[in-house]
């Protein structure tokens, strides 16, 4: 099994709950008169008549009833209105995935675009960038959240890494451009090295979204006849960063301090209630079952995404410092999607209390032509009253969710509309034609703001009713086209509450995708150990590309116009697994875990000597001059040695100790950077050899030595010979060094994030 197209879900049915209609009076008379006494104690549906009739009994007699229970029926139709049109594929694999996902032109045609950035002053041949995009492509869209894991599963599964070569043919074909050769992976170092420029956000950004635009362009023609693009889903996802979780720092040098490394990675304290979430301030206390139970905490990002309520696809996304309202994503996001989807004439937009403020609402209507559906957070608010009120002195005020009240009877009257001003030939993001700045746009902006208004009946008079309005900028969270109150326009109030239904499942499915399958989003130490805030937010864009490219090939083959990779695409010869071993990365980590272990005893066993004999061991531990200057520097896990302590090199060099003048500590190692390391040889290896080959080994000094006891044999340790007969300790790697002193910096032993 690959790719499995599944059907559409099906609408919701109509429930008959025997609960509900077991001991009710009128169904227990309408089965007398159909001769159906004796059975009223049995569930209406299994009564012996047809559904239709069984529906036509039960919908006579909703009709009969309160408003309440009128109200079901438009429910029942919004949620059958709104019913996904499209469902996600299933696919087995992590080869057969890319080969789909990466097999549609449109991703063709961005692998093609998706090119590093090359400097002015660079010379000599563009470097190929096909092995760096085909380990960031398999670490955002496999599931992968490390760099080692997406760059040992290509060296491991060589079908998958055929798949990117035959992408890489087939993409140059696409364009035109001669055929490339075989596809480079280059060592993991030097694939890390290109991630920078691959991620670079002012490029690939728009890259992703024109991406996408194209493919649910496709998917729009292939099904012209469903609602797709017709109303939009915003909702936001708060996640950490790799980086320590801990709160805002009371000071402006504190907080920077713990921005050291993820700049943008904000705290963020959520506290949920019975009207909605609240943010509170992350050095709040309370006891630990009510963080548990009711409280979000992470220093990180927030996640922000507009999907396609039809299908599902998300659209348009971007993160944001976790510090800042999320309702400031609305804007950049809205001018995305409508740069890149002018096709798109989406109806309304729905979201959660999050958004329900009076500039969101304002934005929406007034410079895209969306209606806002945006959960109430103030339900128990006080009404409003007008000083003058309305201009034609008939609205005296407006309840809280709503509902206008006449002027005479200081009653509240049934919706009957909501009207919109024209926008004719403008374009999204414009309130009224003119540069922005001059007088004439503001007078023209003003104006068509008044132009929106709620209508309403007024009918408690004598005479017909007659229709009232009031301008929707007076309040625009309360005054809007989808009425927060059923009376009189039950269906759109049915049609806001199916939307808030739709909000939550479908959300709370992207998300659980992005977390589940993709493994990003998480928390805990599984998440994502990338600290730059454009290779975090191009994970995710290479996410939602997986996800929209699976289903447009599923639908795709489903109507006989699938595309697949043609055969070609060569691979280079490819390198040495890192770190010397041929294991999967836990073999790796357990191997160099062990070396800086034994180099770690080592060097405390260098501490505890006497001064002569510690100087023979610090010297042992010392590298070779030609290896210093490529220290590991990426981190997260045990991988790095441990090095000598920077007091014993000192005193080994006459220098005084770490407390002496002119010391400054080495600044904190990146525990996520690993784009300087490099493949060293088996620890040790090369010294031996040396030592074998009859290399001049140095006397130990006498004074160290009792007389009694016999010359002890020199055993090789890290590229010089040590002879206190200990076994030889595996050659550390370099530490970083500043001014010709070796600074020490404990690895092994750090504490992790």
């Amino acid at each position: 099994m690959s790719l499995v197209w599944n059907p559409p879900p099906q609408p919701p049915q109509r429930r008959l709950l025997a609960q509900q209609w077991k001991g009710d009076i009128q169904v227990a008379a309408w089965k007398h008169r159909r001769g159906l006494a004796g059975h009223a104690h049995e569930d209406p549906s299994t009564l012996g008549m047809s559904e239709n009739a069984l529906a036509f009994i039960l919908q006579s007699i909703e009709q009969r009833r309160s408003k309440s229970n009128r109200l079901d029926d438009h429910l029942h139709k919004a949620m059958v209105k709104f019913t996904p049109a499209l469902a996600q594929p299933t696919v087995s694999g992590v080869v057969e995935a890319m080969a789909h996902v990466w097999a549609q032109p449109e991703m063709l045609d961005m692998w093609s675009a998706w090119e590093s950035g090359r400097s002015q002053s660079a010379r000599g041949p563009q470097p190929s960038d096909a092995g760096a995009k085909a380990t960031l492509a398999t670490l955002g869209m496999t599931g992968h959240t490390h760099g080692l894991d997406a760059y040992s599963d290509l060296l491991e599964k060589p079908e998958l890494l055929r798949v990117f070569a035959r992408v890489d043919a087939a993409a140059a074909a696409r364009a035109g451009e001669p055929a490339p050769g075989p596809l480079p992976l280059r060592t993991y170092r030097g694939s890390m090295k290109r991630f920078d420029a691959l991620c670079e956000r002012s490029g690939t950004r728009d890259l992703v979204l024109a991406t996408k635009a194209k493919m649910f362009r496709a998917l729009m023609e292939l099904h012209p006849d469903r609602p797709y693009g017709r109303g939009l889903l915003i909702d936001g996802c708060l996640f950490p960063a790799w980086c320590e979780q801990i709160g805002t720092g009371t000071t402006a040098e504190m907080e920077a301090a713990r921005r050291r490394t993820t700049p943008y990675a904000g705290a963020r304290h959520i506290v949920y209630t019975k009207t909605g979430k609240q943010t509170v301030d992350p050095s709040h206390i309370m006891s630990a079952s009510r963080f548990a139970s009711s409280s979000n905490f992470d220093r990180g990002y927030y996640y922000v995404c507009i999907i396609d309520q039809a299908s599902g696809w998300p659209l348009v996304s971007l993160i944001m410092d976790a510090e800042l309202d999320e309702a400031e994503a609305l804007t950049p996001l809205l001018s995305d999607l409508y740069r890149h989807y002018p096709f798109l004439t989406p109806e309304f937009i729905a979201g959660d209390g999050a958004w329900d403020e009076g500039w969101a609402h304002r934005a929406c209507e007034l410079y895209y032509g969306l209606a806002p559906v945006f959960r109430h957070t103030e339900r128990a608010a006080a009404e409003t009253v007008l000083p003058g009120g309305n201009q034609s002195n008939t609205v005296k005020g407006f309840t809280h969710d709503g509902q206008l009240k006449c002027m005479d009877h200081n009653q509240v009257m049934p919706f009957d509309g909501f009207e919109r001003a024209p926008r004719g030939n403008l374009r999204p993001g414009r309130g009224a034609h003119g540069d922005y700045n001059s007088e004439e746009y503001r007078r023209g902006e003003a104006q068509r703001e008044n132009q929106f208004r709620v209508r309403a009946l007024h009918g408690h008079g004598p005479g017909p009713a007659q229709r009232v309005s009031l301008k929707a900028s007076v309040d625009w969270r309360r005054l809007n086209a989808f009425p927060r109150h059923p009376n009189g326009k039950p269906a759109l109030y049915a049609e806001r509450m199916a939307l808030g239904m739709r909000l939550k499942n479908q959300m709370e499915g992207h998300f659980s995708r992005m977390q589940g399958s993709l493994s990003l989003l998480t928390k805990g130490a599984d998440r994502v150990r990338l600290q730059d805030w454009d290779k975090v937010e191009m994970l995710l864009h290479l996410a939602e590309l997986r996800m929209n490219a699976l289903s447009l090939a599923a639908e795709r083959a489903h109507n006989n116009v699938g595309h697949t990779l043609p055969t070609g695409g060569d691979v280079a010869p490819l390198p040495e697994f890192p770190f010397g071993c041929t294991g999967r990365l836990p073999q790796c980590r357990a191997s160099t875990t062990a070396a800086a272990r034994a180099t770690t005893r080592a060097a405390r066993a260098a501490a505890a000597q006497p001064a002569p004999r510690r100087h023979a061991v610090a010297s042992a531990l010392t590298p070779a001059p030609a290896q210093r200057g490529h220290a590991p520097a990426e981190v997260g896990s045990a991988l790095a040695p441990a090095t000598a302590t920077a007091l014993v090199e000192r005193e080994r060099n006459g220098q005084p100790g770490a407390e002496g003048r002119g010391h400054r500590p080495e600044p904190e190692a990146d525990w996520n950077d690993w784009s300087d390391w490099e493949p060293d040889a088996e620890p040790g290896a090369e010294l031996a050899a040396e030592a074998e080959a009859g290399a001049p080994e140095p006397e130990s000094p006498a004074d160290d030595q009792p007389e009694a006891e016999p010359a002890r044999e020199a055993v090789p340790v890290g590229g010089t010979t040590a002879t206190d007969g200990h076994p030889p300790s595996p050659s550390p790697s370099p530490s970083p060094t500043k001014g010709g002193v070796l600074i020490a910096v404990d690895f092994a032993n750090r504490r992790r994030a």
